[in-house]
This record gives C-alpha cells, sequence and structure tokens, in this order.
C-alpha cells in the first residue's frame, strides 16, 4: 500500500469517527428530548414538571449537580425550587424558599444567564466571583446556565455544575437550550392552569356572592317591612297574625337559602348513614307526603312500582332529593297538571322515574340544569337545589339525567344500585 493511499485510509477513518460521533451525539440528544417530552406531558403540577426536568436533565448529560431556579422579578431574586446531586436517587423539590435558597439575580452565573437571556458556562470557576450551587467539600470547576424562555419572558434558569475542568462544551450547551425550551413550555403551562383555575374559582365565589345579595334581599325588606307593621298597633289580631307569619315564611326562605349555599360549597363529603327500603315502602311515604300537597295545587298524582326491589338510602338526604324534585315540578305547573312517578326494580338497579306535564325546559338550560345558578324560577328558588340533588345521588353511587322538551313536560330520571332479591 502506497503512503498515498495510507493517508487517504487515515483522513477517511478519521472523517468516519467524526461522522459516528456526530451521529452517536444526535440519537443522544434526540433520546433526551424524546424522553423528556414524554414526561412532561404527563406533568400536572410544578412539581413535577421541576422533578422531572431535573431526574431525566441529570440522567441523560451526567453533570456533578443539575438544578433549576425559578426567577422572581419583581423581587429579582432567583429562587431554588428542585436540585439533584451524585448522593440523591431523585430529585429535591422545595415547596417554600427560605434565605438560603434565594439568590439575588445579579450576583452569580445564573443571574447573568437571565438577564442576558442567552446560555452562559464557564470551565474556568476560579475567574468567577461566585457560584450559584457550591457542596460542602466540594470543589466545582465548570458551570452551565441556560436561562427558561418564555416567548419573552424569563421564567427561571437550568444549572449543570462539575468537578472537572473544561466539562461543558458549546455542544452541550446548545443542547440544554433546547431542552430548556420544553421545561419552560411546561412551567408556562402549569402556570397558565393555576391562574385559570384561580380565575374560574373566584368567578364562581362572584357568582355565588352575587346570588345570595340579590336573593338574601327580597326576604330581608320583606322581613323588615311587616315587622314595622307589627310595630303599628292600630292592626288587629288577624292582620297582626298574618304579619308574623309572613315574616316566619321569608325567615324559611332566608334559612333555606343559607343551608343550601353551605350544602353546596362544603368542601368535605358529609357522612352517610344507610338505611334498606324498598321501592314500595318508599312509594307509599311519596304518596302520603306530597299527594295531599299535589292534590292543593290542581295536580293529579300516580305512583306506581313495576318490581319491587331494595335500596339503601341516608333517608334524610334522599328525601331531599325527592323533594326538591317533586316541588320543581309543583312550581313548574301553576295551572295544575299531573305528575307520574314511576319505581322500577332492574337487574342490581332501581330506576326511578318523575314525569310531569308541564310546560317543560329549554334545550339551553336543560343541558346545564345541575350546575349550580341555574334555575327557571329565581322567586321560588336559589339555583342550587338540583347542584345538590346531583351531588347526593352521586354520593349514593348512582346517576341523574333529565329529558325534556318545551311544552311536553319533564322527566327526571334516577338509577340507585339495589336489590331485587328477596322482596316481592
Amino acid at each position: 500500500m502506497s503512503s498515498g493511499d495510507s493517508g487517504a485510509n487515515e483522513v477517511y477513518a478519521k472523517a468516519l469517527a467524526e461522522s459516528n460521533r456526530a451521529f452517536s451525539g444526535k440519537v443522544k440528544e434526540l433520546s433526551l428530548v424524546r424522553r423528556l417530552c414524554d414526561a412532561l406531558l404527563k406533568a400536572d403540577s410544578l412539581e413535577s414538571t421541576l422533578r422531572l426536568s431535573v431526574d431525566i436533565i441529570y440522567e441523560e448529560m451526567e453533570p456533578m449537580n443539575c438544578s433549576i431556579m425559578l426567577y422572581d422579578e419583581r423581587r429579582c431574586e432567583l429562587i431554588l425550587r428542585s436540585v439533584r446531586g451524585r448522593s440523591n436517587k431523585s430529585a429535591h423539590y422545595f415547596n417554600y424558599s427560605p434565605d438560603s435558597r434565594v439568590i439575588p439575580v445579579d450576583t452569580t452565573l445564573a443571574g447573568k444567564a437571565v438577564l442576558s437571556r442567552t446560555t452562559f458556562y464557564s470551565n474556568d470557576t476560579k475567574t468567577e466571583p461566585s457560584f450559584l450551587f457550591i457542596p460542602d467539600g466540594v470543589k466545582i470547576l465548570s458551570i452551565l446556565c441556560t436561562p427558561l424562555l418564555s416567548k419573552s419572558k424569563v421564567l427561571g434558569v437550568i444549572n449543570l455544575s462539575s468537578a472537572n475542568p473544561d466539562h461543558f462544551t458549546t455542544e452541550a450547551g446548545r443542547i440544554l437550550s433546547i431542552v430548556s425550551g420544553y421545561v419552560a413550555m411546561s412551567v408556562e403551562n402549569v402556570n397558565l392552569l393555576k391562574d385559570l383555575l384561580a380565575k374560574e374559582r373566584l368567578s364562581a365565589l362572584g357568582a355565588m356572592a352575587s346570588t345570595m345579595v340579590h336573593d338574601m334581599k327580597t326576604p330581608i325588606h320583606v322581613i323588615g317591612g311587616f315587622a314595622q307593621l307589627l310595630l303599628d298597633e292600630g292592626g288587629d289580631r288577624i292582620e297582626r297574625e298574618e304579619y308574623y307569619r309572613t315574616i316566619q315564611t321569608q325567615l324559611k326562605r332566608f334559612t333555606s337559602l343559607a343551608e343550601d349555599t353551605l350544602e353546596y360549597v362544603r368542601g368535605h363529603e358529609s357522612s352517610l348513614t344507610f338505611t334498606p327500603i324498598t321501592l314500595e315502602i318508599l312509594a307509599s311515604e311519596v304518596s302520603k307526603a306530597f299527594g295531599p300537597l299535589l292534590d292543593k295545587n290542581g295536580i293529579s298524582l300516580s305512583c306506581t312500582v313495576v318490581n319491587n326491589a331494595t335500596i339503601k338510602v341516608d333517608w334524610d338526604k334522599f328525601w331531599r332529593v325527592i323533594d326538591n324534585i317533586v316541588k320543581n315540578s309543583i312550581n313548574a305547573m301553576s295551572d295544575g297538571g299531573k305528575m307520574n312517578i314511576t319505581f322500577t326494580g332492574a337487574d342490581r338497579e332501581a330506576i326511578m322515574e318523575f314525569s310531569d306535564n308541564g310546560p317543560g325546559i329549554p334545550a339551553m338550560i336543560r343541558e346545564k340544569i345541575f350546575d349550580p345558578f341555574v334555575t327557571m324560577d329565581r322567586r321560588n328558588g336559589t339555583g342550587l337545589g338540583l347542584a345538590i340533588v346531583k351531588k347526593i345521588v352521586n354520593q349514593h353511587g348512582g346517576s341523574i339525567t333529565v329529558t325534556s322538551s318545551p311544552g311536553s313536560g319533564s322527566t327526571f330520571i334516577i338509577g340507585l344500585p339495589a336489590d331485587t332479591m328477596g322482596v316481592g
């Protein structure tokens, strides 16, 4: 082989080796990006986002330490939120930020990366006045910092450090810059979700407060007016008794509003005391309780049991479900009508249907009928009744739906777990 051929082969071998190194680098880079993206898709909180990011970057890029700091622009501070070193099996996350983990942005290499919005690294830390994170007894010689950028906003910085000199290359900085974009996007999404949930909670509280104030005004004004009339000695006894009954009615409405609101907004699920009852006994109780009231309002009642079954309910709470549905029908049929209540025991399920021939529910309202503050009759309700009904039915492991069309009445259908064995 001539010296020329040998030289050509050597050049070719070097080129091939360089190509293989470049290819391996690209494979490693794509592996890092794919692993990070797959993990961040499952992250649903700031903690999981930062923990996963630190763990994956640490394991793939193999620094001595990896940390993420978030930037408080108002206070010009960097706050250490997650870190992993060689002695850790996984990333630490800090829910709070004591002074020891808060660093002024203009005093570190990490701060330089944030303020310049570019990747900043040093392979000779002896020339640097300070460092981001120095474990006791470990000398840091190389450090790499890349800002977390979301559009034009700086969210924080990713920091890598090593005890080896010249550990980080320009290529490592390029890869970390790519990775930081995905991390920043995930942090921004978590922040946006948090803000959205906060706004929804505030909006719900605002709607609730507005509704409560609006609904409370009427009974308060009525109570005040009739209380003043009671002070008037000119009225006779019958009139004064009527004033008293009116005040009592409005006080009950006021109390009902407060109870409905507390029931709905109560953060924890209240405990239930289950008692077995057959559909036949339930139908009998419903007929005795509501028959006279429906008749008084010109509404005929048909209450039947197709197939008996045993259900287990918290009697007080479930009676509230029935009471709410029946009284809604009474309010809907102001000129009288018909109400059919059917109890059917099926295979491990009891179906209860409450049907009326009232005016029906408009489609726009029907779609949101179980949402809070949705009502067709603000004068006789708080708008929380059916929201509470759905909550109670769900607590019983059941379901509730409604079918209706304008002019054709409405049917509320409740399904509950049941036992059809041993009952006639």
